[in-house]
């Protein structure tokens, strides 16, 4: 048994203008709140204990067994239990029956039905700010990438590394179980496609202020929008493949301070950015670099 003090989860993503009506005012609901906070650490709990406790989503019995050590349905320290195949309580013995039963109340009372629960849950975790750390990283992304341009590659390393250790967090590899189901799952994948417009609308604003404030501009076939999804694909698929090959140099050195998503990010932007007078797309700039054609005058 561990005590955390948990930061403060921000529902904004979730409360969309089509879900507002329906979902908003549950899920600011403390109970509410403390179900889901218990179904997401079950669900970190399961990716952390491996094989012997494979991932699955919580029964109701699991979920109001944990939720009862949660204020509103505990006046005590927030506490977090050792994983189980189904229930299993911490040091110092199982909670109080009136907590479980107000907790068993508060379930029922929200959710007719345990697959809405789940439901809610997919949607309440992939809502936390695990991937690239949210608006308040990216904001001091854009300010590092601006303030030292004599060390920017240096910069960039920093951030690629932060973003590779992301995949190192159990809340961070949940989130990519559910991209993994989000094909069969649509109320799975209407949650990712929101948390997919939260990165792409960060993410966005800090490539085009970066460029903006270079004052370059990109090839005629390149988007700032085209830069984000690259980047973001290249994240997830480098951030996996680490998960692999935690050791391996090439991907990440940690003592050299360089990366594969630092090399590729440079790669991306150095072939994206047009110099002046310039006017071939990316594609034109390729083949007269690997051919040696004299580009049109």
């Amino acid at each position: 048994m561990t005590t955390r003090d948990e930061p403060v989860i921000d529902l904004g993503p979730f409360v969309t203008v089509r879900t507002r009506n329906e979902v908003g005012r549950r899920l600011h609901n403390p109970r509410v709140q403390a179900l889901l906070q218990a179904g997401s650490e079950l669900l970190t709990d399961g990716v952390q204990s491996g094989i012997e406790h494979p991932f699955r989503f919580p029964s109701m019995d699991a979920v109001c067994g944990s939720a009862a050590y949660h204020p509103p349905f505990s006046a005590g320290p927030r506490r977090y239990f050792e994983t189980g195949l189904d229930r299993a309580f911490p040091a110092g013995g199982p909670p109080p029956g009136s907590a479980v039963r107000s907790a068993e109340n508060a379930f029922r009372k929200t959710w007719s039905r345990l697959e809405h629960y789940r439901a809610d849950l997919a949607m309440y975790t992939l809502t936390k700010p695990a991937w690239f750390g949210g608006d308040e990283n990216a904001r001091t992304a854009l300010a590092e990438l601006t303030a030292r341009p004599a060390i920017l590659d240096a910069v960039v390393e920093r951030i690629a590394s932060a973003d590779l250790r992301l995949f190192e967090d159990s809340l961070f590899r949940v989130q990519l179980v559910m991209q993994a189901m989000a094909p069969s799952e649509d109320l799975i994948r209407e949650a990712i496609d929101r948390m997919y417009a939260t990165i792409d609308r960060t993410w966005t604003v800090v490539y085009q202020g970066f460029l903006d404030h270079y004052g370059v501009r990109l090839r005629p076939d390149v988007t700032v929008s085209d830069i984000t999804h690259i980047l973001t694909a290249a994240a997830e698929g480098i951030g996996l493949r680490r998960l692999v090959h935690l050791d391996d140099r090439t991907i990440y050195d940690a003592v050299r301070k360089r990366s594969l998503l630092g090399k590729t990010t440079f790669c991306v932007f150095a072939a994206s950015i047009a110099p002046d007078g310039d006017p071939r797309t990316v594609a034109e700039f390729f083949r007269q670099t690997v051919t040696g054609d004299t580009p049109p005058g």
